[in-house]
């Protein structure tokens, strides 16, 4: 999609009263869930190293997986009936998919003016597209809190346009809320110094012996301010015939419908459940579709995706979770594989994906 100089531009920046004002205070749309947006159905449409494998595209390129279906015609057949309802599903907007962040704030303004959706200003230029974050924005680097304060402001603007960011869990989400924090960077914790409310003397933060460490494993925790936020996201996302997920989804998965999924890991974010399915967690680690150590995924692999995908209406697969040098697709094009350790920590290469009229892209930095 062609930017031009007469689109919108919104501010993202500034636009939102920050993190801890949305989650300490428990205002907006940061704690009291996602807005609604047409485009989220919420699940079904029906209901690491790096690998030798070489981008699918070339220079903003593009490769055809699938086409969509025609648009509808502007006005309904005249069926002699003044109660038909035309249902066929509106064409989806530009999407862009961005993997992990994992606490770099310069990665994550760098990934959207990639994807061409925000300015060197901090302003968005999207317009309607929906931006889709595959999770991990949380370990290894230092600026956690911003990054977090500054996607929720990047959303708030998006939205004000009639586009959409869309935040996922990752398998980093789900063990900071687990109470593991191997990955853990004291640079991050001195953000949640001197908060209030926090009980900073729960079990699992028996081991951390940093005081503002112990701040963010308490706001972590479930039921704690920013395990709240975390609730607001998604674990499986199904816009149109394309599914996003961290990991991804097995038939062994789909015991329980994904709408159930997400309900789950939200009332154990809110400290409402014990614990979620077995299958949530799977979702956030499973690398079968994006095994980084095979040159190609096997036949009985792509058989499974395709049941996947055919169980839940949909056509493609979006992961992320396992480093590859360049955004590849998989199994015919029934999955694309995003992540390519752009976060500074990892040094990779910034890339993100472009779904447009049913053509998927990579898009570089320039």
């Amino acid at each position: 999609m062609k930017m031009t100089k007469a689109m919108k531009r919104r501010t993202a920046r500034g636009v939102g009263l920050g993190l801890l004002a949305w989650a300490w205070l428990g205002l907006g749309m940061a704690c009291n869930g996602y807005t609604a947006h047409p485009l989220r159905l919420g699940d079904e449409a029906s209901d690491s190293d790096t690998a030798p494998e070489t981008p699918t595209s070339t220079e903003t390129s593009t490769e055809t997986s699938t086409e969509t279906e025609p648009s509808a015609p502007d006005t309904a057949p005249d069926t002699g009936d003044s109660t038909h309802v035309d249902t066929t599903p509106a064409p989806l907007p530009r999407i862009v998919a961005v993997a992990n962040l994992h606490g770099d704030l310069d990665a994550a303004r760098q990934a959207l003016m990639t994807a061409q959706v925000l300015d060197e200003n901090d302003q968005w230029i999207g317009d309607d597209t929906v931006v889709v974050q595959l999770g991990d924005i949380l370990d290894y680097g230092t600026e956690e809190l911003p990054l977090i304060d500054f996607l929720l402001s990047v959303r708030q603007a998006a939205q004000a346009a009639g586009g959409d960011v869309v935040l996922l869990w990752g398998n980093h989400e789900f063990m900071a809320v687990q109470g593991n924090f191997r990955y853990l960077t004291e640079a991050n914790c001195a953000a949640y110094r001197d908060h209030p409310l926090l009980d900073t003397d729960q079990a699992p933060l028996a081991d951390l012996s940093d005081p503002d460490c112990r701040m963010r494993g308490a706001a972590l925790l479930p039921g704690g301010p920013v395990a709240r936020l975390l609730a607001t996201f998604p674990v499986a996302l199904v816009l149109g015939d394309l599914v996003f997920v961290h990991g991804g989804i097995l038939l062994a998965h789909l015991e329980q419908s994904l709408s159930a999924h997400n309900a789950e890991i939200a009332a154990w974010a809110r400290g409402e459940l014990f614990a979620p399915h077995d299958a949530v967690h799977d979702m956030l680690w499973d690398r079968t579709y994006s095994d980084n150590k095979v040159a190609a995924l096997s036949d009985e692999v792509c058989d499974e995706l395709q049941a996947v995908l055919d169980s839940i209406g949909a056509r493609t697969m979006v992961v992320a979770h396992s480093r590859f040098e360049h955004i590849n697709a998989a199994c015919h094009g029934a999955v694309w594989r995003i992540d390519t350790g752009l976060a500074s920590y990892f040094s990779g290469h910034m890339e993100v994906l472009e779904i447009d009229n049913g053509t998927f892209s990579v898009l570089y930095a320039p």
